[in-house]
């Protein structure tokens, strides 16, 4: 299988740091997976039951399958956003306010077809604050930044929030922990000693803005790290909360234990 992709490197829209793209590759490239960055595919032609892709570098890749996912667009075209007096922004998605209310008061709109990530739980989410406030209630908000995202590749990739990069380009100073699953009793005994905690919080507060999750069941491991940076844990909350032995929740307790040089489980060199 090869991996053709336009940008510079794989998942590049994600803002991943590279610690975590490079445990990505690292299972892709084991697993068989070829990956071509920095180029894009120019044409194909049928050739004896199989297809050639050229490649805008020259190259020829022989194929059974070719898959197009190239990403999505909000479809706003076909609406009728211009009898509601509204226009969309220039990749079609629909200004609304922090209730989902549009330019034209009365009207709303959720989901793909507005500014965000284009994730379900997020169009949920939407859907809750937004029906609320048709009714005249109240509802809490979350900002775009700590919805969580998943990436189903092998390892997981599961993250919240800054990542330590965003974070120190939005002028954070940070404090940083790690924690590989190489050190959790049960990522050994499941065989699946591949991956890592990480944890980035304020060096001012030390509470936490984000976390990522990459490995065996990172997708539901992320819960406990959205709850802390959706409601401003500090490090210490975590570090100093007990949590059950032998499990892989341990990793994001010991992630914020290392943040705070504590760690007594992480080994020294």
């Amino acid at each position: 299988m090869t991996v053709v992709e336009l940008l510079p490197d794989v998942l590049a829209p994600l803002g991943l740091d590279r610690r975590v793209l490079a445990a990505v590759k690292r299972g892709l490239t084991g697993a068989g997976v070829r990956i071509a960055t920095g180029v894009s595919a120019t044409g194909q032609k049928e050739a004896g039951g199989s297809v050639e892709v050229t490649l805008s570098d020259g190259s020829v890749l022989a194929a059974d399958r070719v898959l197009v996912a190239v990403g999505r667009r909000p479809q706003s075209a076909d609406l009728g956003l211009d009898r509601a007096g509204l226009a969309p922004d220039p990749r079609g998605a629909i200004p609304v306010s922090a209730t989902g209310e549009t330019e034209t008061p009365g009207v709303f709109a959720i989901g793909d077809v507005t500014p965000g990530p284009m994730l379900a739980h997020k169009a949920s989410a939407d859907g809750l604050v937004t029906a609320h406030a048709m009714a005249g209630q109240h509802h809490a908000t979350t900002p775009h930044e700590i919805i969580p995202q998943v990436v189903f590749t092998d390892p997981e990739i599961a993250s919240v929030g800054l990542s330590e990069a965003a974070a120190r380009a939005a002028g954070h100073n940070v404090l940083v922990g790690r924690f590989a699953y190489a050190g959790l009793g049960k990522a050994l005994g499941m065989r699946e000693s591949e991956g890592f905690f990480q944890v980035v919080a304020s060096a001012v507060d030390h509470r936490l803005l984000g976390a990522v999750i990459v490995g065996a069941e990172a997708s539901d491991l992320l819960g406990e790290a959205v709850v802390a940076v959706r409601n401003g844990l500090t490090l210490e909350q975590v570090a100093e909360t007990v949590h059950a032995h032998p499990t892989l929740p341990e990793g994001f307790h010991e992630a914020c234990e290392s943040a705070l040089g504590r760690s007594i489980h992480t080994a020294r060199r």
